[in-house]
């Protein structure tokens, strides 16, 4: 189960914008892929070490789809 609070939908966000964004897409999955073996025993650091870049694509697919999920 996954649960959130109202109103916070970045996750949906940043889905949907690496869906329309293939090639923004296969960079986040290199990102993931070349932080698994780093942050094997760290979630909290694989998480921190791409949260930029998940946070950039989030506020360009805010910008994009607009009021979508709000």
């Amino acid at each position: 189960m996954h649960l959130r609070f109202v109103g916070d939908n970045d996750e949906i966000y940043f889905k949907d914008y690496l869906h329309a964004h293939v090639e923004v897409a296969k960079e986040y999955e290199a990102l993931k892929i070349s932080l698994a073996e780093k942050f094997k025993q760290d979630r909290d650091g694989y998480t921190a070490a791409k949260a930029e870049f998940v946070q950039k694509y989030t506020e360009l697919a805010k910008k994009e789809f607009g009021l979508k999920y709000l």
